[in-house]
């Protein structure tokens, strides 16, 4: 399983949640949603994610044990 890394991002690369959701052009409540792990961005979000942010889209993610 997998989480992803945007909250992360966000402070490693000294943006703000407001100019991620307007060149991501999406809602609040969806932002939130992925920064609190609660859903993930599909594929194509996550490429667009990752020329945010200038990563990689491996970068965008980690996986998680799910034995612990």
């Amino acid at each position: 399983m997998f989480k992803n890394k945007i909250d992360y991002w966000i402070k490693e690369k000294g943006l703000v949640g407001k100019f991620v959701i307007k060149k991501m052009n999406i809602s609040e409540a969806t932002f939130i949603s992925w920064k609190k792990n609660n859903t993930q961005p599909n594929l194509e979000q996550a490429y667009r994610l990752s020329k945010i942010f200038q990563i990689s889209v491996d970068d965008l993610c980690e996986e998680i044990d799910e034995e612990h």
